[in-house]
């Protein structure tokens, strides 16, 4: 009714109805402040005693009447001048008399409103609500917070599935490029941020299962607490056994590299295998969890299509960049030292050193007596 109602102004003297029109705005910026009310309105009253106008009932803007009367036997306002003693205008200029106190202003409309109890919340003699009053309230809390709830998710589903999606894409690139620039460490931080990711749709679809079949409780936090650590270990262990076949896919992209890229270096040749072995995590068997995980936290994070365009421009260009410094710079065997890299064998020389041992024991049994 607040909202949406039309209030009953029928009552209401006509010159006062643009204030009270004003006051009754929903929007709270069309509203008029107190000041500007108790200053317009104050303006009127002394124009109305001035002028000495008044209704077709024989009252005053103020209630009062010709001869100065009110309803309840009031006479006058008590300690406000009377507006006709004002002082001599010149040029249209005066000086107005002084406003009366607060005191003496609320004992002149003492008649004409209640009185409001501004006691503390709990003091002695304040009226609680009634069951039906705290009803209502709770009733209008709960529809007001499902209405923004609504508003929330229908900006939410405006977002394509699509843009998700492409916002995956970007953090798949941005795992094997970082793969591939840091053999060791970037393999590393990418299987664990995959297993970690594992681990959270893991828990995530149990409490799904767990509400679905006997409804939503306060303990269901604590049961994902304490079976945590079961849970990733169990996407650690899924994660290990899969090593074997990575580091076979491993061997066949750096063996690749060496004949098609013409790696030269054991880093460079690591540094693609490493790759090749992060993205058959990211796309190979058993990704699906990681990636529905990741749709999970961008549905969660992304809720409009605004929020969607600066992640769609941030994570391409974190990608852009990754990608960049691992096409602009060696990879870092990280983390072995700078001392150690000097050391370590490159691809060229192995497979000379390969290729003079077979030759030398094709010799030798060549030259058998």
């Amino acid at each position: 009714r607040v909202l949406q109602g039309k209030a009953e102004l029928s009552g209401v003297p006509g010159p006062l109805l643009p204030f009270v029109t004003a006051a009754l705005s929903v929007d709270p910026r069309s509203r008029p402040t107190a000041q500007a009310l108790a200053q317009r309105c104050g303006a009127m009253y002394a124009r109305s005693a001035r002028d000495g106008r008044a209704g077709a009932d024989g009252t005053r803007i103020d209630g009062t009447r010709a001869d100065g009367t009110r309803i309840g036997g009031y006479q006058g306002w008590a300690g406000y001048p009377d507006p006709g003693q004002h002082q001599g205008r010149q040029n249209g200029r005066g000086q107005q008399a002084p406003l009366p106190g607060p005191a003496t202003a609320a004992a002149n409309v003492a008649d004409l409103l209640p009185p409001v109890d501004y006691g503390q919340p709990g003091a002695a003699g304040r009226q609680a609500a009634s069951p039906a009053q705290q009803a209502a309230q709770r009733e209008a809390v709960q529809r007001e917070a499902a209405c923004r709830a609504s508003e929330r998710e229908a900006a939410a589903a405006s977002v394509p599935e699509g843009a998700h999606t492409l916002v995956i894409w970007a953090i798949g690139v941005i795992a094997i490029a970082l793969a591939i620039l840091l053999p060791i460490a970037g393999t590393l931080i990418s299987l664990g941020i995959l297993t970690l990711l594992k681990a959270a749709d893991k828990a995530q679809t149990k409490l799904s299962t767990r509400r679905s079949v006997r409804g939503a409780s306060p303990g269901d936090i604590g049961v994902v607490i304490m079976t945590a650590p079961f849970t990733v270990a169990r996407a650690a262990l899924s994660t290990l056994i899969k090593a074997p076949i990575a580091l076979v896919i491993a061997a066949i992209a750096a063996a690749v590299s060496v004949v098609l890229l013409h790696a030269s270096t054991l880093p460079q040749a690591c540094g693609w295998g490493a790759g090749a072995a992060v993205a058959w995590y990211c796309l190979g068997p058993g990704s699906h969890g990681p990636r529905r995980q990741l749709r999970r936290i961008s549905h969660g994070v992304i809720r409009s299509r605004a929020a969607m365009t600066v992640g769609l421009i941030s994570s391409w260009a974190l990608a852009a960049a990754t990608v960049s410094s691992m096409l602009s710079q060696p990879p870092l065997v990280w983390p072995a030292t700078t001392w150690m890299l000097p050391h370590l064998p490159s691809l060229g020389a192995s497979l000379h050193s390969v290729q003079q041992w077979l030759l030398g024991r094709a010799v030798g049994m060549l030259h058998l007596p």
